[in-house]
């Protein structure tokens, strides 16, 4: 998202990066971070030097399928992209560029990790908090490991059908 706003992508070095958190958990502070100028609409170097090696050691340490975080990673761009929609701090066309990298194919053909992290319900379907919904996440994000967290609201799992089957 800075790199979309400002031009300036951050490298970030995972051998040396340090997050600090707050009290609550929040990260507050972030070191091994380096910015430098790049195209707002160049993330080539987001997908494979930073998401893959975090999603290739996720899935190292897990044992869980790198399309789980992939698909988290998705959600949590695609939100982002909507609030700086929302707060109109980026030109549209810049963000219609950004956009795109939700496309199935990357600029160099490869598969893109970030394509659909969503998918469409049958109408009259309902979340996990009984809301009317048109679509839910496509994978499960996996919070229901914990018996603490449950299924969130969108998981695919927690999908009400109209007819009381689960989507």
């Amino acid at each position: 998202m800075v790199q979309l706003a400002t031009d300036r992508a951050l490298d970030v070095d995972l051998e040396r990066l340090r997050i600090a958190f707050d009290a609550d958990g929040l990260p507050q502070h972030f070191s091994g971070v380096r910015p430098r100028p790049a195209p707002g609409d160049d993330f080539d170097g987001l997908l494979d030097g930073a998401f893959a090696p975090v999603i290739a050691t996720l899935h190292e340490r897990s044992g869980l399928a790198p399309r789980i975080f992939a698909s988290n990673a998705s959600i949590y761009f695609e939100w982002a992209l909507g609030q700086l929609r929302a707060q109109a701090r980026v030109p549209a066309p810049r963000l219609a560029r950004a956009e795109k990298l939700m496309e199935v194919r990357r600029r160099n053909g490869h598969r893109n990790i970030l394509h659909a992290p969503y998918k469409r319900v049958p109408p009259g379907a309902r979340d996990g908090e009984g809301e009317p919904v048109s679509h839910c996440r496509r994978l499960c994000c996996v919070r229901d490991l914990d018996a603490q967290w449950g299924l969130c609201a969108n998981c695919p799992r927690a999908i009400t059908l109209a007819t009381g089957t689960h989507g």
